[in-house]
């Protein structure tokens, strides 16, 4: 075991000092606003190990038993019925919008993360459950908020791409991203 040098000590004094400073300059409510977030950290990383998420994930996985693919196990999506492997799929709360923004909210959210039954989950692929997700985030349908996924899809892309995607469709590209955002929109509409 070594002694501390006087560059520990003077680095570990200056973090005190660094963290002291961050106290005095917040106020109570960003000190609980950050606190609260650790919290709702900690309850969501004890949902990935929960028996009751993990069982309902190994109750919806069945042998692939089609030679021609190279998965062992395979799990439908509860939305769009398709299977995939079970790495592909995750276990979504059906009543996924909980707001922990106080403290008086932490048993609500709590039992509503950790405390779900069965009758409360659904196994998602990841496409389903990122339009799940988007859907309660936004108030959207599921169809809404799929449509406004692929429009995001395509926005992630250059504008030349962008412009190249509309040209492809038959529309002349506007010369802003709102513009083109609309005319996505517009097109994917329509291709439904």
């Amino acid at each position: 075991m070594t002694t501390p040098t006087q560059a520990d000590i003077t680095k570990r004094k200056a973090n005190l000092e660094k963290l002291l400073k961050q106290i005095d300059r917040e106020t109570g409510k960003s000190i609980e606003y950050k606190m609260l977030t650790v919290v709702r950290g900690a309850i969501r990383k004890s949902w990935m190990s929960s028996p009751t998420k993990l069982s309902y994930l190994e109750l919806g996985i069945v042998p692939d038993m089609d030679d021609t693919n190279r998965r062992k196990w395979k799990c439908q999506c509860e939305i769009c019925k398709e299977w995939f492997k079970v790495a592909d799929i995750q276990i979504d709360h059906i009543d996924g919008h909980n707001t922990f923004t106080q403290k008086s909210d932490f048993e609500n959210y709590f039992d509503s993360i950790l405390m779900v039954g069965y009758d409360g989950l659904q196994r998602l692929c990841l496409d389903c459950h990122s339009v799940k997700t988007y859907m309660d985030a936004h108030g959207l349908t599921f169809e809404q908020a799929e449509k406004e996924k692929g429009v995001i899809k395509i926005i992630n892309l250059s504008a030349a791409q962008q412009k190249k995607w509309l040209k492809d469709r038959g529309v002349k590209a506007g010369s802003n991203e709102e513009v083109r955002r609309n005319q996505i929109r517009n097109v994917l509409g329509q291709e439904s």
